[in-house]
């Protein structure tokens, strides 16, 4: 129940009121009997200066950065940790008695997810398509992981140059010009950024590993992996299930891929 005595918490971004954030926040606050609320704001972009101010001054504990907001945001904090120094982008600000801090969780985040799966990074290679936000957070959580080598492959070389001068780290090389296939030799992981762009990855001559990490999916090894028509990848038993998902189905429709919807 909603008192007197409730903190605040809150998203804010534009537009923001798209966001599932409050859904599952409040979940998670009402199954740990936390006393606070989660809600969605949106801030125009000549407002964020006002809408931190004011953050500080109603006592609002916790504020989370969406779009557009991540950069802009941190000109009006009072501290920033080293993760969002290095990416350049804040995502969570807490208030501490008055004291705005801004953090980057996307690199822990990812982190934490690998540490799951029982995937060590360490000496692992490592390829990542993009660098936008996203995509620098996971290249900065690998160089801080100290993986052996990481290939960026963007369609602005700029962005590379961005990330490879803020984290300083020998182990980034960019991507060859045109090539859309990835090395997977020993421990590695593959992290696509760019939308509509599968992974080629089956096609490789040399492709061996004892673990290997792709979007998300933990593979042990090759046989584990299926590639659908439309290149993007599937763990086998993961692929069979939504089969047989389907085939048990009333509504006898053609399996879609779940990132492109194109039929599988």
């Amino acid at each position: 129940m909603i008192t007197g005595r409730t903190k605040v918490l809150a998203v804010i971004g534009n537009p923001v009121a798209h966001s599932l954030s409050p859904v599952f926040q409040n979940a998670g606050i009402k199954a740990v009997g936390a006393d606070y609320v989660y809600t969605a704001l949106p801030v125009e972009e000549e407002s964020l200066g006002a809408a931190i101010a004011g953050m500080r001054a109603m006592g609002i504990c916790g504020i989370n950065v969406t779009i557009p907001h991540k950069e802009n945001v941190m000109k009006y904090l009072d501290s920033i940790d080293e993760d969002a120094k290095v990416l350049g982008a804040v995502n969570t600000i807490v208030n501490k008695a008055g004291v705005l801090t801004g953090y980057n969780t996307d690199v822990n985040g990812f982190l934490a997810a690998l540490n799951e799966f029982g995937f060590m990074p360490e000496e692992c290679n490592a390829t990542v398509l993009g660098a936008g936000g996203a995509a620098r957070a996971v290249i900065w959580g690998l160089c801080k992981r100290k993986a052996a080598h990481i290939a960026v492959g963007v369609r602005n070389p700029e962005k590379y140059k961005n990330i490879k001068d803020k984290t300083k780290m020998e182990e980034i090389a960019l991507m060859k010009k045109n090539s859309n296939e990835t090395n997977v030799t020993g421990p590695s992981i593959i992290r696509n950024f760019t939308p509509g762009t599968p992974i080629k990855l089956l096609d490789q001559k040399k492709f061996s590993f004892d673990k290997c990490v792709v979007d998300g999916l933990f593979f042990n090894n090759k046989e584990e992996i299926y590639e659908a028509k439309c290149g993007h990848l599937y763990h086998k038993n993961c692929f069979n299930k939504l089969l047989k998902e389907m085939e048990e189905s009333k509504d006898k429709k053609e399996l879609k891929c779940v990132a492109c919807q194109k039929i599988i």
